[in-house]
């Protein structure tokens, strides 16, 4: 008991003193505070061998009971959900048990679709409500759909206006965007159930990550960010029949961080291009090209810690979106959507 107490002592300890320090509002420096918070709590778990879900289980309830102020809560509140990203304790899979009769109902396993346009189910979207355009509608493709539209706010997703299906769990791809062809400047997002779902219950944890990597793709690529068509000279990289502009995301990602890259990234599987350079992407599937590298990264700035002022490239690449005070707003957003999710 007193080491529970020795715990908390410490972390509130922390939390007050360092809070003194700013004005009540919360601001963007409560990001550093926070993770000077989630260091020391990351200590406590190393060093006293107390388990993560134990230590998360002690602030839950000292936040609930003896918390008073709702900064302080929101504090905390920022850290447990950093604990249970870092250890992986995002559980949802006991949330959603799936009926038998709807086993041989409408939802489709061992579908053969391996990209091809002839989609399962295809909706039209209308902010956070959503169309069906074929074929018959499935509980899963709404379950999924709006994980979506609770993750990423309305105002931030207006270029997604298709929402395609697939249900193969034999496919290895989970999810991709493509722009429509009606309109360039939209976005259709597809996604593929069959990998959403492990035993019939949607894999959370690896759903969000997915969906926040695919809609990266679209808020680094969509009209604000590159010249679809007319241009006559491309200044700036160039992605396939796209120019990125002079101060777009992606562009200054690249200038930052693959000028002398990109050439080695288009062999890296004959020149071990990750696994010479492993401590520059956040993941492997990042080094295959710059805009899945500055999707990774952007995933990480919003699901997981900030890093220190590290060294590491990779650490780089995340705090290359705190610059943007609007990327800062929306990861703000989105966290608190999975506050919100895991109530």
């Amino acid at each position: 008991m007193k080491k529970i107490l020795k715990i908390i002592s410490i972390l509130i300890i922390n939390v007050l003193l360092l809070i003194n320090t700013f004005a009540y509002d919360l601001t963007e420096k409560d990001e550093d505070l926070i993770y000077k918070i989630d260091t020391r709590a990351f200590s406590i778990i190393d060093s006293w061998r107390i388990t993560e879900q134990r230590l998360v289980d002690i602030l839950k309830i000292y936040n609930s009971t003896r918390v008073k102020s709702e900064r302080l809560q929101t504090i905390l509140e920022a850290v447990i959900d950093d604990i249970e990203y870092e250890y992986y304790l995002w559980d949802y899979s006991d949330d959603y048990e799936l009926e038998d009769d709807y086993l041989n109902n409408d939802f489709k396993w061992g579908s053969e679709k391996s990209g091809s346009e002839d989609y399962d189910e295809v909706y039209s979207i209308e902010g956070d409500n959503f169309n069906l355009e074929e074929w018959v509608e499935s509980e899963k493709a709404k379950e999924v759909f709006e994980l979506f539209t609770q993750l990423i706010p309305l105002e931030s997703r207006k270029q997604i206006i298709v929402y395609n299906i697939y249900n193969n769990p034999n496919w290895d791809t989970y999810a991709y965007v493509e722009q429509n062809k009606k309109d360039s400047s939209k976005w259709n997002l597809t996604v593929n159930l069959g990998l959403f779902y492990k035993n019939w219950k949607l894999n959370y944890k690896e759903s969000i990550h997915t969906l926040v990597h695919e809609y990266s793709h679209t808020l680094t690529l969509w009209k604000t960010q590159v010249k679809y068509d007319n241009y006559n000279f491309c200044d700036n990289y160039e992605l396939q029949e796209w120019c990125l502009n002079d101060n777009s995301y992606l562009n200054t990602f690249i200038t930052n961080f693959w000028v002398n890259d990109f050439d080695k990234s288009q062999k890296w599987n004959d020149n071990d291009f990750y696994t010479n350079n492993e401590s520059n992407f956040v993941t492997e599937y990042a080094s295959a090209n710059p805009w899945e590298d500055v999707a990774e990264s952007f995933t990480f700035f919003v699901l997981k810690t900030k890093p220190n002022n590290s060294t590491q490239i990779s650490d780089k690449k995340i705090l290359f979106f705190y610059k943007f005070k609007e990327l800062v707003k929306l990861r703000n957003q989105i966290r608190k959507s999975l506050n919100e999710l895991k109530k």
